[in-house]
């Protein structure tokens, strides 16, 4: 077990803690070593599962359906990019009955602030709250297939006059237990339009874009709504479907909505299939709707940039943030323009400052990532495409980008790693799928020069 772990350990033997929650013979303990390759895992009959066991790929456990009586994890969940997956993994192996029992740092106590990055462990992808961990199961898991036992926060021995800066000591954590049960046979009432258009959201946000469509779908057979087919047509966007995301966006269009994301939308589905000029068209309207919206004013900027026509799209960003001169989607739409035109000391400046704007761009800092790759300045587009990374970690092309970099520099492990990343956010993204597998091809030479060398 980790040092986390081993600090409440006898107090939850002297609670019963452990009698209750894990007292079965299958216990799983996922994520058990992390940095401590000598832990061992939380109870002697416990399998220990970190990323080298044998057929886990990070994703699938490979254990039976309905064979574990506790799944345990301990400062492992807020490393993981797909948590809806994960927990549903961790329900999916457990028994009816079964426990789940999670850990995960405090951000009160651990991160003392509310978003990342974390001051203490940069592989933070989210911050928890006792609230903000129940949403999570709440969106992993169907409602009355579990029941919450057990929500703790543990502060056992925390020293609350440590300052901000110094590494926490004491405990600082979160204990959530939930309890897998039968399902009623009744089920509760979702065939509402606002159910499935709320649904549909959490499912695009986290990559799972078919299923998406399928809430929508429902959506519009309830009530054939603008924003229903707006959504719908972002979301067969992102599937690659563009002649019906084109179709889609336009049937809310027709419905009567003026609404600027839905041009915007349409814009961005144009230039997609190559129709510049439809596209700048759409994304006029967009701005006529919303003429103070700085991101369609840069995604404007950008269609007219493509088109070739430079001074204009320069002309109307330069006089946009004399305007609004502290606006970050601004100078990142001059960048965009200035490094077409071949001025790429001035695009580094644009991007310079827009990622020094609040609030903070990830897709500046990409785009930045980007420029400095150009020139051969790894180091810079590395670190830059890691700060986007913290500020969007659920964007995979971010990470595929950052493995494009890695494997510039030669190394190939972390680029695999990263593009593992992408596909875990994206896993029905083929280029990804692509990436891993001509990565994978060049890192098998190397592995095999290391096992020659080992066996002479």
């Amino acid at each position: 077990m980790g040092p986390e772990a081993r600090r409440s350990y006898d107090e939850k033997i002297a609670s019963g803690f452990w009698t209750r929650f894990a007292a079965g013979p299958n216990i799983l303990d996922i994520g058990f070593r992390g940095d401590d390759l000598d832990a061992l895992p939380i109870a002697e009959n416990a399998i220990g599962v970190d990323l080298d066991y044998r057929g886990y790929d990070g994703r699938t456990l490979p254990f039976g359906t309905e064979t574990q009586d506790t799944v345990y994890s301990s400062h492992c969940l807020e490393h993981i990019p797909d948590y809806i997956k994960t927990i549903q993994e961790w329900w999916r192996v457990l028994r009816f009955d079964g426990y789940i029992i999670t850990v995960v740092p405090h951000a009160h106590l651990y991160e003392r602030r509310l978003r990342p990055p974390s001051r203490h462990n940069r592989d933070h992808r989210r911050f928890y709250t006792p609230a903000s961990l129940l949403v999570e199961f709440e969106e992993a898991l169907e409602p009355n297939s579990y029941r919450v036992r057990h929500l703790a926060d543990n502060d056992k021995d925390y020293d609350y006059e440590r300052g901000t800066n110094e590494h926490p000591r004491g405990a600082y954590e979160i204990e959530l237990v939930v309890q897998k049960i039968k399902p009623p046979t009744w089920k509760l009432d979702f065939d509402c339009l606002e159910s499935y258009l709320e649904i549909s959201h959490l499912l695009a946000k986290h990559g799972q874009f078919q299923e998406a469509e399928a809430e929508l779908r429902r959506a519009i057979e309830i009530e054939p709504q603008p924003l229903a087919f707006g959504h719908l047509g972002r979301v067969l966007l992102r599937l690659g479907r563009l002649e019906e995301a084109e179709a889609a966006v336009r049937r809310a269009i027709d419905l009567g909505s003026s609404h600027a994301s839905l041009y915007d939308a349409l814009s961005s589905v144009l230039a997609r299939q190559d129709k510049i000029s439809e596209a700048i068209t759409a994304a006029r309207q967009a701005l006529s709707i919303e003429p103070a919206n700085s991101a369609l004013v840069s995604h404007l900027g950008a269609l007219l940039t493509q088109a070739g026509d430079f001074e204009a799209a320069e002309t109307m960003l330069r006089d946009a943030i004399a305007t609004d001169p502290n606006n970050p989607h601004l100078f990142g739409g001059l960048a965009n323009v200035l490094v077409r035109k071949g001025d790429i000391g001035g695009g580094e400046a644009a991007l310079r400052r827009a990622t020094e704007l609040s609030p903070p761009l990830a897709h500046a800092n990409a785009q930045y990532g980007d420029l400095l790759a150009r020139q051969d300045r790894l180091d810079e587009a590395v670190a830059a495409m890691r700060k986007a990374i913290e500020i969007e970690p659920w964007h995979g092309p971010f990470y595929d980008r950052l493995s494009h970099f890695l494997a510039r520099q030669g190394k190939i492990g972390e680029a695999i790693t990263a593009v593992r990343r992408a596909l875990e956010i994206e896993p029905q993204n083929s280029m990804f799928e692509q990436r891993l597998h001509k990565l994978a091809a060049e890192a098998a030479p190397e592995r095999n020069a290391v096992l020659r060398s080992r066996l002479r």
